[in-house]
């Protein structure tokens, strides 16, 4: 229900829940009247008969555009959602205003996934939302399959490998890599550990280090490797740095 999902919402991006204020007639008060007053599109406000309805897909995609600050509506909303990679299509790999059917409804569970997604994606506040529509000119595109590919892939290594280490940074590049790095200029060459991905066949395809003699990068690499199913130990590196003074290939 919109009762629910607001509650949802709210503690699950704050991580606190609201403090009561006042006194409130029903539960959901303290929430309808924080979002309300942050202009966000709560039908239950004034109607308190709406709390209790199934809340749709689509209205679910106008209050997450919401609590990021933009005033989107229908379909611009789900638009906005898709293409920030808050949320996918309903339909497994449609990731369309079609396929994220905004007249259905949504479980426990996908809201649950949805404040995961929001988390993951630097959500942690809920900004007011602006009195007038936002621009059109400034959605985002739909994400394409690439997209979401390297979406997965650069979370994945923020999770399983980025996270172990510190006084680094990641980003994706845009193109084909997720770059690991300890450097904060721009235009300069990055000291990192870059993964490459090939669009072609979706999949991993290398790692490179800027400096093989780094014990950081070279733990890095250890991780990279193990993440996509090598066995890879101090061993592996004996044999990398042998192939590297011969000037030869090494085959894992």
């Amino acid at each position: 229900t919109e009762a629910e999902f607001i509650r949802m919402l709210v503690v699950g991006i704050t991580g606190k829940d609201l403090q009561e204020t006042y006194l409130t007639e029903l539960w959901s008060d303290k929430y309808y009247n924080y979002l309300h007053f942050k202009n966000y599109p709560v039908h239950g406000f004034a109607d308190k008969s709406l709390r209790g309805k199934y809340i749709t897909r689509a209205h679910v995609a106008e209050l997450i555009a919401s609590a990021d600050g933009v005033n989107y509506s229908g379909n611009q909303a789900i638009q906005y959602v898709l293409g920030k990679k808050y949320a996918q299509g309903r339909i497994k790999g449609e990731n369309t205003i079609e396929g994220y059917v905004g007249s259905g409804t949504i479980t426990r569970a996908e809201v649950l996934q949805l404040i995961r997604n929001l988390s993951e994606r630097g959500m942690s506040n809920l900004y007011d939302r602006p009195a007038a529509p936002s621009a059109e000119a400034m959605l985002p595109a739909l994400p394409t399959p690439w997209d979401l590919f390297r979406d997965e892939m650069y979370l994945v290594i923020r999770q399983k490998v980025f996270g172990n280490y510190s006084g680094y940074r990641i980003y994706d590049d845009g193109q084909n890599k997720i770059v690991m790095t300890s450097t904060k200029q721009s235009g300069e060459t990055d000291y990192a550990v870059s993964v490459q991905f090939e669009p072609q066949i979706m999949g991993f395809s290398g790692i490179e280090l800027s400096s093989a003699a780094d014990k950081t990068q070279r733990s890095m690499l250890l991780d990279l490797l193990r993440l996509y199913g090598f066995e890879a130990d101090s061993s592996f590196l004996a044999k990398m740095d042998a192939a590297e003074k011969n000037k030869k290939a090494l085959e894992l």
